[in-house]
């Protein structure tokens, strides 16, 4: 509805709510102060979260930090080190690139002097944002402030990378995280904590009807996620920070508040804010990036997902990739069994390698001193910015009867091994553990037998079988797999850049146009054998294509042989094209290998896309076996 006004713009869209008492089934508008955030809402959200949701946001299934962290001590305005179980609230921000203060080896004995970092400090250029965090603590009753500029010894290379491993840690521990949201950099301030300078736009104003009535307008949609639209929810560094916490306060234009159980928002009064008890309701998004709840299994759906989203943020520094998303990397390293080999879990490596693109992607370039080879290897989505997919085949292990039947299947061609170094004769190799098709074939062969290791076999009504582990009672298996990593002091391993291995290869022509894919904005390009039979697609890294040799030959190596449903709302995840070939319609499958197109340089072969080739295509090339080293 349009309400004529000389303070509303006629074109702006609004949403419009009564001024009346809330009751308990409906939401209803709260008149915000656009100056100042009531701090009793604030703390109302932290007692009623702490009061009724039972274990779900107090606790955190991911181990405290192993080490003692910094904390900036509020009250005596200074660092001080204690244990990581001490209660303390993290700021989650965005950098940018103002000019800041931080901790180095030379200060740290400075800052630990009472006094030296308070919000009123005029001897450190400390950000506007982190003065007003430093007053938000204080205002809420609490004591300790966990910054990472100021946590984080920056010069000290040997702790900065055990605490950058231990962001997740950080962050799922903390008692709650301040998200400042707005604006792009750290001299934003936080919106509504001890005034400011802009009004904050929490409503556009109450207004009176001609019925008497009165009504409260609000821009756009408030039941949208608070995050959106916001460089904090664009930046890679902060991805990790709002994944992990529990309970989240976050400041855009409006306070939000989000936790494992709820969200709840300043302008727009929740009924579910006054309830007594709220343990076992579903009260917010269960896919939210906020307030994330981690599984407890080798879940490559979850882990899919974090990449993908993670995956389309953006890294002032392409080096910073790694340590980006070192947290969850940690986090998830503690269930795939045989650990990450440059953020591919090596025990679905085959499943991994073949990651596909969903957009245009950007190569990302890190170079050593003296080095001109890409220190990012062109095998990993590490290697490169934008929007990616993981088809995961047979891979999902979580039981579903009405899906487990419909998976397509995936079959290793290749024994991967890793190496630091790319030469062939002198390098050390060790495997990679892609373990999850020997769990299959030993669980094919010893189905009948009696399962141990504290798994439970069940079975559906319908006759399908399904296991449950005593470690997660309330989830279905498809098979019984390792749970957790084996080695779980292992690190992620970042420096095993080259695989070495043996693949079938051939050669196949490229068709003379790019097109774009049916459901992704991504382009791909029709292969043909010699004789101009359609044998596959490949799918491309860049839109438009860079240096797509259409009408050429290109080199290909076959990585695995699988099948896939054929009807094409089902074939878009794997099929390179979005379609399936016309003679496969009356079969229930298609069988193709999943290839990758490679180019050499100085003996090393490099990932230039990935696609299929239909089986019997492939098969009619005579394809030959050859070394690959991949880097």
């Amino acid at each position: 509805m349009h309400i004529g006004s000389p303070s509303l713009p006629s074109q702006r869209s609004l949403r419009l709510y009564r001024v009346e008492a809330p009751t308990p089934a409906y939401k209803t508008p709260r008149t915000c102060d656009p100056q100042q955030v009531d701090i009793a809402l604030l703390l109302k959200w932290i007692d009623r979260c702490q009061a009724s949701h039972g274990s779900e946001c107090p606790s955190s299934t991911i181990p405290p930090p192993s080490h003692n962290i910094y904390l900036i001590d509020t009250e005596a305005g200074c660092l001080v080190h204690k244990s990581a179980d001490c209660r303390y609230i993290a700021l989650s921000y965005v950098w940018g690139q103002v000019t800041r203060a931080h901790t180095t080896k030379s200060n740290l004995a400075a800052l630990q002097t009472p006094g030296s970092i308070t919000a009123e400090a005029d001897q450190l250029a400390i950000p506007k944002t982190i003065r007003d965090a430093l007053k938000l603590v204080s205002l809420l009753g609490e004591r300790y402030l966990w910054v990472d500029s100021f946590c984080i010894i920056q010069d000290e290379e040997d702790t900065k990378e055990i605490q950058l491993s231990s962001m997740a840690s950080i962050y799922a521990h903390a008692y709650l995280t301040i998200v400042a949201a707005a604006g792009k950099d750290a001299d934003r301030g936080i919106p509504g904590i001890c005034g400011g300078v802009e009004a904050r736009k929490t409503n556009d104003g109450i207004f009176r009807l001609s019925s008497g009535e009165q009504v409260i307008a609000h821009e756009g949609d408030r039941f949208s996620a608070p995050q959106a639209n916001t460089a904090w929810n664009s930046r890679g560094w902060t991805f990790q920070e709002g994944l992990f916490s529990r309970r989240i306060l976050l400041f855009n234009e409006s306070v939000s508040w989000v936790c494992r159980s709820s969200a709840w928002d300043e302008p727009i009064r929740n009924p579910t804010e006054d309830l007594a008890d709220t343990v076992g309701l579903q009260l917010r998004p269960d896919n939210s990036q906020l307030a994330y709840r981690v599984p407890q299994w080798p879940d490559l759906y979850q882990w899919a997902f974090l990449v993908r989203q993670f995956n389309k943020r953006r890294l002032t520094f392409d080096g910073d990739v790694i340590n980006a998303f070192s947290g969850a990397a940690a986090i998830f390293q503690r269930h795939f069994n045989g650990g990450l080999l440059w953020e591919i879990p090596e025990m679905f490596f085959d499943h991994c390698i073949i990651w596909k693109p969903v957009s245009a992607l950007r190569r990302r370039r890190v170079y050593g001193d003296s080095s001109s080879v890409n220190k990012l290897p062109s095998w990993s989505w590490a290697g490169w910015e934008g929007d990616i997919f993981l088809p995961r085949f047979d891979a999902t292990i979580v039981s579903s009867p009405k899906c487990d039947d419909g998976h397509g299947e995936l079959q290793p061609m290749v024994e991967w091994y890793k190496s630091k170094t790319s030469d062939a004769v002198a390098s050390v190799r060790f495997p990679v553990k892609n373990t999850f098709h020997s769990n299959v074939s030993v669980h094919q062969h010893k189905e009948q037998e009696a399962c141990s290791d504290g798994w439970i076999k069940k079975v559906y009504a319908g006759g399908k079988a399904y296991y449950i582990n005593e470690s997660a009672p309330s989830v279905g298996f498809r098979l019984p797999i390792p749970l957790s990593n084996h080695d779980i002091a292992s690190m992620p391993d970042n420096e095993s850049r080259f695989l070495f291995f043996k693949a079938q290869h051939a050669w196949l022509f490229m068709g003379q146009d790019v097109k774009p894919h049916r459901i992704w904005p991504v382009g791909f390009v029709k292969l043909y054998d010699r004789n101009g039979n359609w044998a596959g697609s490949l799918r491309l890294h860049t839109h438009p294509p860079d240096r797509v040799p259409t009408g050429e030959s290109c080199e290909l190596i076959a990585l695995s042989l699988a099948t896939a449903g054929t009807d094409l709302d089902g074939a878009a995840a794997y099929y390179d094209d979005g379609e399936s070939r016309e003679h496969y319609r009356d079969s229930k499958f298609d069988t193709f290998y999943n290839v990758m197109w490679i180019e050499w340089e100085n003996g090393i072969a490099y990932r230039k896309a990935v696609g299929t080739v239909y089986k019997d295509m492939w098969d009619n090339q005579a394809p030959t076996t050859i070394d690959v080293v991949l880097g």
